[in-house]
């Protein structure tokens, strides 16, 4: 998008000034105006995940041979086999795939904006967890946040 471009290329401009910390600047202002601006996820998502601590998009095309009834189906048969309460199926309306197409492209650098804006240290890894695992590997020290995504049906994981 046209505006999306000039206010990438304000931010590059911004980082280039020769002034102490100008590098920061724009991560130090959106982090603080953060709290002020709408969410990017819509409501009943940000509802959804705080109730389950976690959140799967799944994008899904139906291309005429029942793509769709049959992801529909197994994860049907995966709630009724592991309880209803630990999955909720919500199909997005045509209003809340924008914020949450939106949102899967923030993810990373908010992450960098977050730490910039409350002055701590990030790492960011990614890592191929093996096919037949997934658990969360474990680190030696307590992180302050810890955020995993990764493309669904992928074992690649990025985790900030």
């Amino acid at each position: 998008a046209p505006s999306l471009r000039h206010l990438w290329n304000a931010k590059l401009w911004v980082e280039l000034l020769p002034f102490a910390n100008a590098h920061l600047w724009c991560d130090k202002l959106l982090h603080y105006f953060n709290p002020l601006v709408p969410a990017v996820l819509p409501k009943r998502i940000m509802e959804a995940g705080a109730k389950m601590d976690h959140h799967v998009a799944i994008t899904v095309g139906e291309f005429g041979d029942g793509n769709m009834h049959k992801l529909l189906d197994r994860l049907q048969l995966f709630a009724s086999k592991h309880g209803k309460d630990k999955i909720l199926i919500h199909e997005c309306e045509s209003g809340e795939v924008q914020g949450l197409t939106a949102f899967r492209f923030c993810a990373a650098p908010a992450f960098r904006t977050w730490c910039v804006g409350e002055g701590v240290q990030g790492v960011s890894v990614d890592y191929a967890l093996p096919k037949n695992g997934g658990g969360t590997p474990q680190i030696s020290s307590k992180p302050i946040k810890r955020m995993r995504y990764s493309h669904f049906g992928c074992n690649v994981v990025h985790e900030d």
